[in-house]
């Protein structure tokens, strides 16, 4: 069951390198939003392969940094699909938290649920769920 919306935000695939002959790929994001209603920006780096069906699996890791200079750091994995010409796509997966500081250390207890809607341009929406 889906329950708070932990973290809203919009940013843009900053860098893409092919890694291998398969199509791996690594991406670069960042992002401006709001984690339990503080201002903040993230930097997040993923590593995709590409399945059989035409979607790609992903997992990487990121920081965020709140306005108040506080850092939160996740893992991430998911899946990427396709929705139109690349890089357009709906992503779907898990996300797991951690941090030091006291206002958001609950975090370090919450498996998140995101939600990506990614444009041709290559800017994007997230959210992203706490599942329980």
């Amino acid at each position: 069951m889906l329950k708070e919306l932990i973290y809203e935000g919009k940013g843009k695939m900053t860098g893409m390198r092919v890694l291998d002959e398969k199509g791996t790929t690594e991406l670069t994001l960042q992002e401006e939003g709001a984690i339990l209603g503080v201002e903040c920006t993230s930097t997040s780096t993923f590593v995709s392969t590409p399945r059989p069906n035409g979607t790609m699996y992903g997992e990487g890791y990121g920081i965020t940094i709140t306005k108040d200079n506080e850092p939160i750091t996740f893992r991430v994995s998911g899946l990427t699909i396709p929705n139109g010409r690349p890089p357009k796509s709906h992503d779907v997966g898990t996300l797991y938290y951690w941090s030091q500081s006291p206002r958001f250390k609950r975090l370090n207890n919450v498996v998140a649920l995101f939600e990506v809607e990614v444009n041709a341009d290559g800017t994007f929406k997230s959210k992203n769920w706490e599942w329980k």
